[in-house]
């Protein structure tokens, strides 16, 4: 060994020599710690976070001076602990890459079976905040110690890379997100861990439980729509649903709430080890609606229409997921690897074969298919498959508002009447938007897209609107093409100018552009005006079409020309209604349809 410089936290630097007996296809990491510190932290320290000195390992690089203790929630006293590995200070690893960035500390999981992998493969897929984890063997003191987990945990470098290390962010370790008497109560009753922004108190997540752990009311809804952001949440419950994350009420979830930016919380997973199970095994019932203890999900879901958008998003996300052979296949190309190890951690410390382990997670996924499936189509509450064509349409621009452009948004609106339509992960390129996954609109509704949430809010404090995220690139105050996609398809797209025939009063004196009608061609000027007030961003349109209740006059001047023994060409003047002038049209044909709804039938 040779000794790093004095300012270094590790003691010594040296290497490992690969031991040839080891043969495996798993990653091997390896840990040295006496067999008295080993001991005194496995008898008197399981519950305590008191860390022992040890030097880990990993293809040559090697870190004197490491923190290890044992972490977890029941499985602190099982005979096979997790452990929280934290590296020297200034030190960090990618494990030779196999991290998508440096960490300095992380978990060594006691799990053997893939089953953390498949949770967290589904909360990355969904677009949710997911953690790496990957197998690994484990050696400590040069012999075979485990098969266990690599994983990410939610400290500094993941929310660094996740871009949050400003928001303030509670570990759930009980309490359902329930309320106390006071913000003192709340801070002594460990139910949460603050792991951020730790000079300030925990007023923020006393006003989260307040509001939320209470009966359905209008006040409270107008709480959550200008406190959290919806389509999060929306997503966040989907993805607990798909993996029947029946653990997730009391503990096993974090809140978080962008402090400084937009004031709104979301919640996180947590802790999938214990997925993918059965009512037998878990004692949940159905699943089919996260809701069972946990005071936020069961105040999202206490909303018909926010539960209709959960209800579109688990369908989403059962499309997307759970296809049948897709997750088996995933399970067998994680697992073929690992088996050699996992034989040996069983003959060690018990548990499933791998066999039983494949078994329990197919079961858990049929149970999942089942749950969503029975509960598919007319009268039930989730809808079919959503069609290749949904639509939705630019419904709202606010381009030039009279305070200046931080009060800018777009609306989308759903023309459908029946069928909600999920947007997650559709563009509006011209804005830098990506649609945040989660994001439902409902049939007939809008939702609304914001420069600045917080000024937004300000602007618009009551109304029921579903603020669905900010777009980074300000709108043109003189027009500019919008297109809305999904991926390489089109679905709608404007282009709207300040100049005439553009309604020229919402060029900054306060009105917004608004669509007369949402089946109306909204390319063309004419159908748009401005609105009569300073705009209506998520709620319906001041302007409105009347119905159609004239109708058309009959067309006049019908008139035969090109008679010949195989046809004739027919005309006639326009025919009008009180929504438009109907276009005259020409017939060369045996049969065909006018406008106004009238069959011509040619000579022959």
């Amino acid at each position: 060994f040779s000794g790093p410089p004095g300012d270094d936290s590790i003691r010594y630097a040296g290497t490992v020599v690969k031991n040839p007996a080891v043969v495996t296809a798993t990653p091997v990491v390896e840990w040295f710690m006496d067999d008295a510190v080993y001991n005194d932290l496995l008898a008197n320290h399981r519950y305590d976070d008191v860390t022992g000195p040890a030097v880990f390992t990993y293809n040559g690089e090697v870190f004197d001076n490491t923190a290890m203790r044992v972490r977890g929630n029941t499985t602190r006293s099982a005979t096979k602990v997790s452990w929280k590995i934290e590296l020297p200070v200034g030190h960090t690893t990618t494990l030779g890459g196999l991290l998508p960035y440096p960490l300095d500390e992380f978990a060594l999981q006691r799990e053997s079976d893939a089953i953390a992998d498949m949770g967290w493969y589904a909360v990355k897929q969904a677009g949710g905040r997911a953690l790496t984890i990957l197998p690994v063997r484990s050696q400590r003191n040069g012999t075979f110690w485990s098969l266990g987990r690599i994983m990410e945990t939610e400290d500094g470098s993941w929310r660094d890379a996740q871009g949050v290390s400003k928001w303030s962010i509670y570990k759930g370790d009980g309490g359902s997100v329930g309320k106390q008497p006071s913000v003192a109560a709340l801070e002594a009753s460990l139910w949460l861990d603050k792991k951020t922004r730790e000079t300030e108190d925990y007023t923020d997540a006393w006003q989260l439980g307040q509001a939320i752990d209470a009966p359905a009311s209008a006040a409270q809804r107008a709480w959550i729509l200008n406190n959290v952001n919806v389509p999060e949440l929306i997503n966040y419950m989907a993805i607990n649903s798909i993996i029947r994350h029946h653990d997730s009420g009391w503990y096993n979830w974090w809140i978080s709430r962008d402090t400084e930016g937009t004031g709104r919380w979301e919640m996180w997973q947590w802790d999938l080890n214990w997925t993918f199970t059965t009512p037998a095994q878990d004692g949940d019932g159905l699943f089919l609606t996260p809701d069972t203890s946990n005071k936020f999900t069961k105040a999202m879901l206490a909303y018909p229409d926010f539960k209709q958008m959960f209800m579109r998003r688990l369908r989403t996300l059962a499309d997307q997921l759970l296809t049948p052979g897709q997750y088996e296949n995933l399970w067998d190309t994680y697992v073929a690897p690992t088996i050699p190890d996992w034989n040996l951690d069983r003959a060690k410390w018990g548990g499933y074969t791998p066999a039983s382990a494949r078994l329990s997670f197919t079961n858990g996924l049929a149970d999942r298919r089942t749950a969503i499936a029975s509960n598919t189509g007319p009268g039930l509450p989730v809808p079919t498959s959503q069609s290749a064509n949904a639509s939705a349409v630019i419904n709202e621009i606010m381009y030039a508002p009279a305070g200046g452009p931080a009060g800018q948004y777009v609306e989308l609106s759903n023309p459908s009447s029946t069928d909600s339509v999920d947007v997650s992960g559709w563009t509006v390129p011209e804005l830098g938007l990506t649609i945040q996954p989660g994001t439902v609109i409902l049939p007939g509704k809008q939702i609304v897209f914001v420069a600045n949430d917080v000024a937004f809010r300000a602007l618009y404090p009551s109304g029921d609107r579903i603020v669905a995220g900010q777009f980074t690139t300000p709108l043109s105050a003189t027009g500019q093409t919008l297109t809305l996609q999904q991926g390489a398809r089109v679905v709608d797209t404007v282009t709207y100018s300040s100049t005439d025939p553009w309604p020229t009063a919402a060029a900054g004196t306060g009105p917004s552009l608004e669509l007369k009608d949402q089946s109306a061609d909204n390319s063309v000027a004419a159908n748009w005006s401005a609105t009569s007030t300073s705009g209506t961003p998520g709620l319906p349109n001041t302007t409105t079409v009347p119905p159609d209740t004239t109708p058309p006059t009959a067309p006049t001047g019908l008139t035969a020309t090109n008679l010949t023994t195989t046809g004739v060409t027919l005309s006639w003047g326009a025919s009008t209604d009180d929504r438009e002038n109907l276009m005259p049209l020409l017939v060369d044909c045996c049969h065909a349809y006018a406008t106004v709804g009238e069959m011509v039938e040619c000579l022959k």
